[in-house]
């Protein structure tokens, strides 16, 4: 995992010298590595149909069938779809994450997004690589956590997965169990968080 400023990175190193997976989670690792391995990058919509969704479901989103916007999925805490309680932004296949050209300033979409819904946390990725980013943060476009998924599968990673269950899960959005509660009210000070 990539420290970008945004958490400490001795809190980062704690947990990942504490993680161990358990059963469930080595086959979901396993699992999600094969779908990995077999997914679709013709275009956004092949990718969000072929991994998106399914990793997603492991995180327990319920992610919409489409976007809201052009790459831009709301993710959902239940099958109600009532209140969504992040935001993802995808990265279309075969495009940079970190093109900053006008118009592809991913981070920028993302944030956009976030303030509009008034949420704090949000997820920007291209399938391979997860990044965590935060309205809340001083420098909310460059501060950034990112996780290497595609590396993880590949090399069957258990710590850096269970970095990525750890994190990105919805959990994590909702009952403020990694110090990162996802809504205006979630004024909570962290100390792991900078």
């Amino acid at each position: 995992m990539k420290n970008n400023g945004l958490f400490s990175s001795l809190f980062i190193d704690e947990l990942k010298a504490s993680i161990t997976l358990d059963d469930a989670t080595q086959g979901r690792m396993a699992t999600l590595a094969q779908t990995w391995r077999s997914r679709n990058t013709q275009d956004t919509e092949s990718l969000w149909d072929s991994f998106m969704k399914q990793a997603l479901g492991y995180l327990e989103f319920v992610p919409p069938s489409s976007p809201t916007a052009p790459n831009v999925y709301p993710l959902y805490e239940d099958w109600g779809f009532a209140e969504y309680i992040s935001v993802l932004c995808l990265v279309p296949p075969g495009t940079e994450i970190d093109d900053t050209s006008v118009g592809r300033f991913y981070p920028a979409k993302l944030l956009a997004q976030l303030k509009q819904r008034k949420l704090n946390w949000g997820i920007l990725t291209d399938g391979a690589r997860w990044r965590l980013y935060s309205t809340k943060s001083s420098r909310p476009y460059e501060d950034y956590v990112e996780l290497p998924l595609a590396e993880a599968l590949e090399g069957s990673d258990e710590a850096e997965y269970g970095l990525f269950e750890r994190f990105f899960h919805k959990d994590c959005f909702v009952n403020d169990e990694c110090g990162m509660r996802n809504d205006e009210k979630g004024e909570k000070k962290d100390s792991s968080f900078i």
